[in-house]
């Protein structure tokens, strides 16, 4: 957003004015305040469209479980923040008015739950080729990611006991939604892993036979 920018702009000038950081810290800094100021702006509109669309219980579970698991799951990201935030609108609407089927499914949305929590909790974190994981951040994060499965599947438990079905019904579509990225994510590193190995080799071939003719 154009007004993210500028307000994340002044911000890291400012910052850069008082000797906090050094001129070259300026794009830094501004990108990544670019990045949480859209995110903030991107938190108020959710919340105010689910009081308006009251849809307030979906949107806040929207919130609860998506933004943390893509954090300690890792998976498929977009290319560029803006696009990244439009995908998030998407999936948040979508989620928002799926919750009109989910009276209508029981059993199955907990079973999409069990598998997706399953999958998630064995896969996760992912990492991708802009966003690599060193294994010390892997461990801390797949323990954040498990502990937050236990705590979802409390919450789930909770709702199904009291027959909320549409709160139910959306933490299984938040889970499903996370599944599909992190699946997406593992199979987009696995073939970016496959393909550097056959880069590799390609070049030790190359290297060989140019050592073997010469």
């Amino acid at each position: 957003m154009i007004i993210s920018k500028k307000i994340s702009s002044s911000i890291a000038e400012i910052l850069s004015a008082n000797n906090i950081i050094s001129e070259q810290e300026i794009p830094i800094y501004s990108y990544c305040l670019d990045y949480i100021i859209e995110l903030f702006f991107l938190f108020i509109f959710a919340v105010l469209y689910g009081v308006f669309s009251h849809k307030l219980p979906e949107t806040l579970i929207f919130l609860a479980v998506f933004t943390p698991l893509r954090s300690f799951g890792g998976g498929f990201h977009a290319s560029t923040p803006k696009r990244c935030a439009i995908l998030s609108l998407i999936t948040f609407v979508f989620v928002l008015y799926s919750g009109a089927i989910s009276s209508a499914l029981t059993w199955q949305w907990t079973a999409a739950f069990a598998i997706s929590l399953s999958v998630i909790a064995v896969l996760s974190p992912v990492g991708t080729r802009n966003r690599p994981i060193t294994p010390e951040r892997k461990s801390s994060l797949k323990k954040r990611c498990l502990l937050f499965c236990v705590i979802l599947t409390i919450l789930y438990i909770f709702f199904y006991l009291h027959n909320l079905q549409r709160l139910y019904g959306t933490l299984a579509i938040c889970m499903l939604i996370n599944l599909i990225n992190i699946v997406a994510g593992y199979i987009l590193e696995k073939t970016n892993q496959i393909h550097r190995w056959l880069c590799y080799t390609q070049d030790n071939n190359l290297s060989y036979n140019y050592w073997y003719w010469t």
